[in-house]
This record gives structure tokens, sequence and C-alpha cells, in this order.
């Protein structure tokens, strides 16, 4: 496969003085939590677009619910607040192999791509999970037993704390019986925090915030596969729903864990492609 294969021509852009609100509504309305950051730059007598940083709900979610931006005036916060500045970018000439090892490496979840011509579009990294087509090898390869789990009433001040902790981005939410019943993703923690002060007078926000809880924003359809199940039909499901997770059943019909979309790119980096972390 070529590096163009995995690459989108048409990225989610915002500007970085567009408001927080705008990235939440490109995030509702592509379904994408991760943009590139552009701003005018004056070069050769002339202004051109030029790449001011990348972000995403982890981004938004480690600065949001702190208590100076939880008094902020929604229209004040933007972007360039919230960016991760200087990001990795790529040539239109890079390896896919360096771009895998990349992103598998820095965990990044999105990585610009440039040509002489400025921005060329974006590697997501869930776009890469098509690499592993063709493997057969059983999904138990690389179930991971640790993951975060979270109650349905749980507050989400809890479980953003949880996923900023353990660099998570993807949670599955459990019953009073403990029992799986859905996922939340770092995505929906973004788009609750943001709307919430959208919504909220400030007055009113400190300990309003303490009533957002986990059942109000958690999806309900938790994809399932088998450990014996083919590796490539976890890596569909990542890819064709971005749910970031699928939860993994042993042949008794219980949990023995979860694959996320980050051990799959791993995966693809330590064996498939030949090359270390």
């Amino acid at each position: 496969m070529s590096l163009d294969e995995f690459i989108e021509k048409t990225p989610a852009t915002l500007d970085k003085n567009d408001s927080l609100i705008n990235y939440v509504r490109l995030l509702k309305k592509t379904g994408n939590d991760k943009a590139v950051i552009l701003e005018n730059k004056r070069i050769n007598e002339k202004y051109v677009k030029n790449i001011a940083g990348v972000v995403s709900s982890r981004d938004v979610v480690g600065k949001i619910a702190t208590e100076r931006l939880r008094l902020s005036s929604p229209g004040r916060l933007r972007v360039s607040g919230f960016m991760s500045i200087q990001p990795l970018i790529a040539r239109l000439d890079t390896p896919l192999s360096d771009i895998v090892k990349t992103m598998a490496s820095k965990s990044i979840g999105i990585l610009p791509i440039v040509g002489n011509e400025g921005l060329e579009g974006a590697i997501y990294r869930w776009s890469l999970l098509k690499l592993a087509e063709s493997i057969t090898d059983p999904v138990s390869k690389i179930v991971k037993k640790d993951y975060l789990k979270i109650r349905v009433d749980d507050s989400l001040l809890m479980l953003r704390q949880g996923m900023l902790n353990r660099d998570e981005s993807f949670a599955v939410v459990v019953g009073e019986d403990g029992k799986p019943i859905g996922y939340i993703t770092i995505m929906d923690l973004a788009y609750a925090f943001t709307t919430f002060i959208e919504n909220i007078p400030e007055k009113h926000r400190k300990e309003r915030i303490e009533e957002l809880v986990v059942r109000d924003y958690y999806k309900r359809n938790l994809p399932v596969v088998s450990e014996e199940a083919e590796i490539y039909k976890a890596a569909r499901i990542l890819y064709g729903e971005k749910t970031r997770g699928v939860l993994v059943l042993n042949n008794e019909g219980k949990v023995s864990g979860v694959v996320r979309e980050h051990d799959l790119i791993g995966y693809l980096a330590l064996t498939i492609l030949g090359i270390t972390r």
C-alpha cells in the first residue's frame, strides 16, 4: 500500500482564532475529534495558510474542566488556547513504515502531510488500521486485560481524571451489576464539557458540573469480538465505526479484556512492519 491511500485530502481544519464552540460543531458534524489548526502567515510579501498546530479531544478535555476555564465566557475560548503547537508533520515522500512507527511510538492521532504547496492533507491514526486487513491472527494476541471501566452513574469529572491519568480515550461503561452495557470516549467528554460551558451561566457552573454523569453521554452499542476472532475483524470495527475500542469475550462469554485503536497500531508497528517502537 502507498502512503497516498491513507491520506485524508480534506482533513478537518480550523483557524487558530476560531472559537472552541466551532471545534465542537465540527466534531459533531464530522464525528472526527482531531483537526489541523491554520494561521495566516506572511511569506515572500504575501499571506499564506500555515500550520499552527493540531487540536484533539484530549487537548480540550485536559484544560476545559479547570477552574479558570469554567469561569470563562464561551465566546472567549479559542482553539489556539487548546491546540498542541509545533506538531509533528510528514511529507508526501515519507515512507509509510515511518508514519506507522511515529504514530505508534508518539501516540499521535493526526499527522499533517505537507508538500511544496503547504498542507496536502492528514493521516488519522484510525486510517492506518486498514493495514491489518490481512491479519488472521486471533484477537487473543493483542487483548489487554487492564482497561478503564466506569459506572453508569459516575461523574464525568471522575471519568476525565481517569482518562487523563491513564492516557486513555476509551472506557467501558458498566451497570449496577458490574456488567458491560456500553462505552464512552474522550470525544464524548470534550463535547459534554464544552457544551456545558456554552449553555450554563457562569454563576451556576461550579455546582452544576457535578451533575454531568456518564449515563447521559455513553453509547449503548458496545462492539464485541471473541478471542478467537481474526484481528482484521476487530480492525474493521475500529476503522469503520471509530469506537476507539472493542470488548473481547472468551469462549465462555466472559470478558477477557479490550482491544483499543492504539493497541492495534502498536501491534502493526511491532510485528507486521518489522519495526520497533
